[in-house]
Formats: structure tokens, sequence, C-alpha cells
């Protein structure tokens, strides 16, 4: 690839059981007692590791050889086992990226809202959250063609669920200030309407084509496709909702999110059109039984999905402690040989 085609990887990753890490989050939480946070923004659930991220490196060894640079986000600590002197690892505390004004911050939204900072970060990258997995050979055009991120457009009807920080109200909201539904599916119909995307997504899309405005759009929840420069331009024309999300030490229910930068680049067409069937979300409805655990080891080794991303809904530590002990035995079988970012390799 050319310099104009640089594709970086960006991944985030936070140590919930750092106790320096840990008694900063308490001591903001309970600065913050009595403000909207709910059990599901602060509970272990969104910081406990999985004890996979050897595996996400491997993946990206393996399977997207390609990749210029992998800028790996963290509060600050950092897994005894990663060689951070990798030629092609930058390591990014959250004070060299993030506005002071922000920190400390335990908001995943105010962190993603910001990747654009990362010096050095390629105009085109790839965001993965820690527990998105490359689980096949993948191309640098599935995730960007012709300057564009690969991406699918469909329309939704947002259901909010406050109970969860939902933060498509905000999202639609700050998308119908700024775009005419009609006009964007109008001036781009073959990126709305492709064959591409499978009669389930264009059946929603068409569900809600009566509306005058947005009521939502559909996402997957696996690794982004996005442009540097979308995030600049969103925080030209929403630079108020954005900063108000950003200041939110954790996530609130009013909060915009990372999935508005996706809503922008399709609003303006700004992307190339890919089927949605890229991979697979392993969550709760497969982890409601240990019966499953079969399931879920096919579901990463067979090599079916490019991508797998397992969500931590477990409510109980057997349930964690089961299903993380099963995804490890699963990704072992796919992964098993230590990579270059590791510095224990054989």
């Amino acid at each position: 690839m050319s310099a104009h085609d640089d594709i970086d990887f960006v991944i985030t990753w936070v140590d919930g059981s750092d106790p320096a890490w840990q008694a900063e989050r308490d001591r903001w939480l309970a600065l913050e007692e009595g403000h909207p946070w709910s059990a599901w923004a602060t509970g272990d659930q969104r910081f406990r590791d999985w004890g996979l991220l050897r595996y996400w490196f491997r993946g990206v060894e393996k399977f997207a050889p390609w990749v210029r640079k992998v800028h790996f986000v963290t509060w600050g600590h950092v897994p005894e086992w990663l060689d951070v002197d990798h030629p092609k690892l930058h390591v990014v505390r959250h004070e060299e990226f993030i506005p002071e004004e922000y920190l400390p911050t335990f908001n995943s939204n105010a962190i993603e809202l910001n990747l654009h900072r990362i010096e050095g970060l390629s105009e085109q990258f790839v965001y993965f959250n820690d527990d998105m997995f490359l689980t096949r050979p993948a191309r640098p055009e599935q995730f960007f063609l012709r300057g564009l991120p690969r991406d699918f457009a469909g329309l939704d009807a947002c259901v909010p669920n406050y109970g969860r920080t939902d933060s498509k109200p905000a999202n639609t909201a700050i998308v119908n200030e700024f775009f005419d539904k009609h006009a964007v599916l109008k001036s781009h119909p073959m990126k709305w309407f492709n064959h591409l995307y499978g009669a389930k997504v264009l059946a929603k899309t068409v569900s809600v084509l009566s509306y005058s405005a947005f009521a939502g759009m559909q996402i997957n929840h696996l690794a982004y496709n996005l442009l540097k420069g979308t995030f600049k331009m969103v925080w030209e024309a929403a630079a108020d909702e954005l900063n108000c999300a950003c200041h939110h030490h954790f996530r609130n229910q009013r909060d915009c999110n990372l999935w508005l930068m996706q809503d922008w680049q399709r609003c303006l067409g700004a992307f190339e059109p890919i089927s949605p069937q890229l991979g697979a979300w392993l969550d709760a409805r497969l982890m409601t039984s240990h019966d499953n655990a079969e399931k879920l080891v096919r579901e990463i080794t067979t090599g079916r999905w490019r991508q797998v991303s397992i969500n931590d809904e477990c409510t109980s530590e057997e349930d964690f402690v089961f299903w993380s002990e099963t995804s490890r035995i699963a990704f072992d079988q796919l992964l098993p040989d230590a990579c270059s970012f590791e510095k224990d390799r054989a």
C-alpha cells in the first residue's frame, strides 16, 4: 500500500484489576454520587479483562500482516508480556491524546470520540474494542476501498434503553439536525438499497421508510472502519454535544458515541457498500446456557467468520469464569503460537 492508502488499527484496553485504576475509578464514583450512572455503565462488566488480548495481537499478525501501525490505547497500564518496543506498536495513554478537561475518564464514549487526536494516526483506521477479534485472513479492501470505509447502511427504529445508557437517541438527534433523511436517500440510493445487505437489513429499512426523519440506523458490533476526517467534521459541526459527552466521567444517558461517526459517513455517502455478514456477535443470547460452549468454540475456530465479538454480559462470577475460559480454549486452538508482539514468545 502507498502512504495514502495506509491503514492503522486502534484498540482500547483497560485492566479492571489494576488497584491504582480501581482506586481512581472509585474516587470519582464517590465524587459523582447521585448522577444518572447505571450499574451497567459503571459495573465490572464494563472493565473486566477476559484474558484474550494476546489472541487479538496474534490475529492481527496472522490475518492482517499488512496493517501499518497498531495504536494501543490504555489508561496507563500495559500487559507485562506486550513488547512495547515492537516497530508496529504505538502505546497511547489517555493523557497523550484526550484533552485534559475530560480527564480522568472511565467513559468509553469520551475515549472513542477523541481517537482522531492520536498522534501519527493514519487517515484510514479500523477501531476495535478489546472484545473484537480477527479470525480468518482479511484484505485491506475489505476495510477500505478507493479511500472510503466499507460499511452497510440500513435504517432502524430506535428503542431507547436508558438502563444501558443507550447512545442511539443522542446520535439520531444530531444526525437529524444536520441531514434531511429523504435528501440523503435520494442522493445515493444504491448505498442504502444495495443487494449486498441481504433481505433482513433491507426489510427493516423499508419498514421505517415512511418516517419523515431518521429514527436510527442499524449497527454491527464489529470493528469500525473510520476516517479521521469524519471526526474532525463532526467535532466542527456538533462540538457542544460531543463536548458534553466527553465531560461525563462515566457513560451517561445523554451521551452520543462513536456510532455517530459511522452514521455521518453514511449520510454523506462516504463509504463503499459491503455485506453486514462479516462476523458473529457472541453475546448473552448464546451465553444463556453452558450447553452452548461447543457452539461458541465452533464460531471462533472454524474460519466461518472474518471477525467475532464476545460481548461480556455475564451476570454471575460463575458464568464469567466459565465463558472466559471457554473463549481462551477456543482462541488457543485457532491461534496457538505466540506472535512478535509478545515478549515471551518461544
